[in-house]
């Protein structure tokens, strides 16, 4: 499979896995998953990042929540001290 094919064929396993794929692309990388090996591979490979990185989404989305309240917090305690410092 030459690179321009694997780009190629990646780009729809990706549609495929998150469900944008229309019915004829799904078709054509399943047909593709099952005859080709190389391509099932790559298949494999894409499913198990996609739920990899899908687990660690709600991680990353805490992390952010917790670090803007903290930013939230900070800000809050700057404009309470320029506050006494302009009451001054």
């Amino acid at each position: 499979m030459n690179e321009s094919n694997k780009e190629e064929i990646g780009f729809l396993i990706e549609l495929a896995i998150t469900g944008q794929a229309d019915a004829r692309q799904f078709e054509e990388v399943m047909t593709r998953v099952e005859n080709e090996p190389e391509v099932g591979e790559l298949y494999r490979q894409a499913l198990a990042e996609h739920r990899l990185f899908e687990g660690q989404v709600p991680v990353a989305e805490k992390t952010l929540e917790q670090e803007r309240v903290q930013q939230q917090a900070e800000q809050q305690r700057r404009q309470q001290e320029n506050n006494l410092d302009l009451g001054m």
